[in-house]
Parts: C-alpha cells; structure tokens; sequence
C-alpha cells in the first residue's frame, strides 16, 4: 500500500469484488479534463456510490441466508453427537 497516496476505501472494495475498471465517464466536461484513468477512477467511485445500498443489501440477505443455512443445519449435528 502506497503511503503517500489516499485510496478511497470502494476502490479497495471493488478490487476484493473483483469488479473491472469502467471504461469511460460520461458526463460534465470538467470530467473532460481529466486524464483517462482518473476518469476510470472517477466513474468507478460513481458507481460504487450509485449501487452502495444494493450491495448492502445483498450483504445482509447473504449472511442472512447463511446463517439461517446454519440455524437449519444445526439440530441434525446435535442429534449425531
């Protein structure tokens, strides 16, 4: 990890996703001015932002499911021991 520059936290998350860079930004001509990978960078932080309550979502019905696998699961175990 480089110390000298800040990463945004949803960069990392995306690289633990596995997500790909997009690869391009449309949008204000401010973005215009901006070299090709920060405007990557930017449309990817966009994103992340855009579909942050839905990947919470899906986190929390994940581990809901989950456990719920385990809750089910757990009175065979206790009957084998």
């Amino acid at each position: 990890m480089c110390r000298k520059c800040y990463v945004h936290p949803s960069v990392l998350e995306a690289y633990e996703d596995g997500a790909a860079l997009p690869t391009s930004l449309r949008g204000p001509k401010a973005y215009q001015a901006l070299r090709p990978e920060e405007r990557r960078a930017v449309a990817l932080l966009l994103e992340r932002q855009r579909t942050a309550g839905q990947r919470t979502l899906t986190a929390r019905l994940a581990a809901s499911l989950k456990q719920r696998r385990t809750t089910r699961h757990e009175p065979e175990l206790r009957k084998a021991a």
